[in-house]
């Protein structure tokens, strides 16, 4: 292993300021900041030169560099010294990026004029519209001729978490300040989609609490009724962790990577927030609904990716990373708070003339999707339960390439994709278990009393396979981070397509991570 610029996990956590050098069509070096009071004002310096400088900065910051050297950064604080970050050598190779992926589709060429399906089993929706400012007072105007007043208000987000040359700040959103049903909502777009202004105009399903998919566990456990005094190890059961049918990742844990350093930001139905195996300090529940209701399907994916590495239960397969769990309804809250490198999963799927279709089907769930990856971040989903192609835009509607992957489900004996698996998208480019998952919540393994001590063996579907991959990737962008580079989700693109366990290709389900040989891979595409 590479390990001559190695950054230790210590080294790392004791900075307040630490760059990485973004490797892509256009280099760059990701500042990031921890434990600053902001806002703060940022020098960038090549060979100890100034070259350039921002201020008044209340989040990190990307600089765009355009020549190989030395660089670092100092920072200053209205309270504080100017501290310096470490030196990053960015070399010439470093401007030679590789060829993307091909793909049918080109990053940020969007068509909105597709028709918006209509979502089943959901009856609640508003309507969001999205206008460029430009535009915004015509617009305006004509909407309250066509409605009554007050239909709409704006839609607020925090600007300032965003690179100034975000296309976010060419936009305006505005949502109906009332809650409508499927009927109201589709009246109000027949009302306004025609209106020049708006890019788009989507009926979107409330998502608060929205019940999980029905996965048909198996009963729960009836011989572990009685309190027993220490849960047992069932991490042998984890065979996802495994070399050849797994994600290679007990070896990966071998040479030092377990995610830390690196943020995940899940979005599922409701997490046990108390489970045993959620007590290491590596797991923050941002948002989550009230434990009356079931939150087995949320707890199961947390376990996937970060349970405690204790000796009982499960270990997540990025146990050591920043784990962030958020409710169905906050998907607004990754945006806001996902920074550069981040990985963001999203384990929630629609029914759509009673197929289970992804999260992009939904305009503004794309476009939220699309405003993510443009921030940096590394955006998953589950592809969906219905066993259709998604090629097939009757089915899935194409609105552009979102920059995200969609996750399908391999045999955990064969690799090759599960029946039940959608599949065939431009972007259905990963794949993990979906069957035999063992992971907290449920109680096929263990049912106690309470829901704080519950695992099961069999959690499933593009369910569990979206977990599993967001670890599997988290660990991957460990890696990076440790060598002084942050990945993309192109770049982390192109180096998926080099994982040699190649099984669900021929299915279209992409390829499943084999963790430890895409480490080598990191290095020699990237270092």
């Amino acid at each position: 292993m590479h390990s001559s610029q190695t950054i230790s996990e210590d080294d790392i956590m004791e900075n307040k300021i630490k760059i990485y050098k973004v490797l892509n069509e256009n280099p760059s070096i990701y500042v990031e900041l921890n434990e600053f009071s902001f806002p703060v004002d940022l020098d960038l310096y090549l060979d100890n030169i100034l070259v350039d400088s921002i201020y008044n900065k209340n989040t990190y910051h990307i600089f765009n560099v355009t020549q190989p050297g030395v660089y670092r950064v100092a920072v200053k604080s209205h309270d504080s010294l100017k501290l310096n970050s470490n030196n990053l050598n960015f070399s010439k190779a470093g401007f030679q990026y590789g060829v993307p992926l091909k793909s049918s589709k080109a990053l940020g060429v969007m068509d909105f004029s597709v028709n918006e399906p209509e979502i089943d089993n959901i009856n609640d929706f508003y309507v969001e519209i999205k206008i460029h400012k430009d535009r915004v007072k015509e617009t305006e105007s004509i909407l309250n001729k066509r409605l009554e007043l007050n239909t709409f208000q704006k839609k607020v987000l925090n600007l300032n978490l965003f690179q100034k040359d975000h296309s976010i700040h060419n936009y305006e959103y505005y949502t109906t300040s009332n809650i409508l049903s499927k009927e109201d909502a589709k009246n109000i777009r027949q009302k306004i989609n025609d209106i020049e202004g708006v890019i788009y105009c989507s009926i979107v399903p409330v998502t608060d609490n929205l019940p999980p998919p029905e996965l048909n566990i198996i009963e729960k456990s009836k011989n572990n009724l009685n309190n027993v005094a220490d849960t047992p190890d069932f991490s042998e059961l984890q065979g996802y962790l495994d070399e050849l049918h797994g994600m290679n990742i007990r070896n990966a844990w071998s040479h030092g990577y377990s995610g830390a350093m690196v943020a995940i930001r899940h979005l599922d139905f409701g997490v046990y927030k108390n489970h045993e195996d959620f007590q290491e300090g590596n797991i923050t529940v941002v948002s989550s609904r009230d434990e009356t209701n079931d939150c087995d399907h949320g707890t199961a994916s947390t376990g996937c990716i970060a349970a405690g590495n204790n000796g009982f239960g499960v270990t997540g397969i990025a146990h050591s990373s920043s784990f962030y769990f958020y409710d169905t309804g906050d998907i607004d809250k990754i945006l806001e708070q996902a920074h550069p490198g981040d990985i963001v999963s999203l384990d929630i799927q629609w029914t759509v003339n009673n197929i289970l279709v992804p999260a992009i089907a939904i305009k503004s769930w794309w476009d939220t999707i699309y405003n993510l990856t443009e921030k940096g971040a590394i955006v998953i989903m589950a592809a969906g339960n219905s066993g259709v192609d998604l090629s097939n835009t009757s089915i899935c509607p194409d609105y552009g390439d979102s920059g995200a992957m969609l996750v399908g489900a391999c045999n955990s004996s064969t690799g090759r994709k599960l029946s039940f698996s959608n599949y065939g998208h431009y972007s259905s480019l990963i794949n993990s278990w979906g069957q035999n998952v063992t992971t907290t919540g449920y109680g096929t393994s263990q049912n106690l009393p309470g829901h704080n001590r519950d695992y099961t063996n069999n959690y499933w579907g593009t369910s569990s396979a979206t977990p599993l991959c967001s670890g599997a990737l988290a660990l991957l962008q460990c890696y990076a981070k440790m060598h002084g580079l942050v990945l993309t989700a192109e770049s982390m693109k192109q180096l998926l397509n080099e994982s040699d366990y190649t099984e669900g290709v021929d299915d279209l389900i992409g390829k499943r991570p084999n963790v430890e040989q895409l480490f080598t891979c990191i290095e020699n595409m990237f270092i």
